[in-house]
């Protein structure tokens, strides 16, 4: 089970944090190499989307509205010298 934060306009925010290791966990490792392979589950269905890492300042929006909801990824953060990914997952239409 992997936390998600979803988004006004129906896409869905998760974060690569590994608990504050010093890598990537080997899902978001799979999920950058294999971006066309990527599906999540809603609701009991599956649902095809398009991973986007966000960078600049969307991304320190985006952070900043996850550790307001959900504080502990702000401590896995401070564990590890690498910035923790921060991926939206858009819903593609078939």
């Amino acid at each position: 089970m992997l936390a998600q934060f979803p988004e006004p306009d129906g896409s869905t925010v998760v974060v690569a944090s590994f608990g504050g290791a010093a890598r990537h966990s080997a899902w978001y490792v799979n999920l950058a190499k294999h971006t066309d392979q990527v599906w999540i589950e809603r609701n009991r269905k599956l649902i095809r989307v398009r991973p986007e890492s966000l960078t600049g300042d969307e991304r320190e929006r985006v952070w900043r509205r996850i550790v307001a909801i959900a504080p502990g990824f702000a401590e896995y953060q401070r564990k590890t010298d690498r910035q923790s990914p921060v991926v939206r997952l858009t819903p593609v239409d078939y």
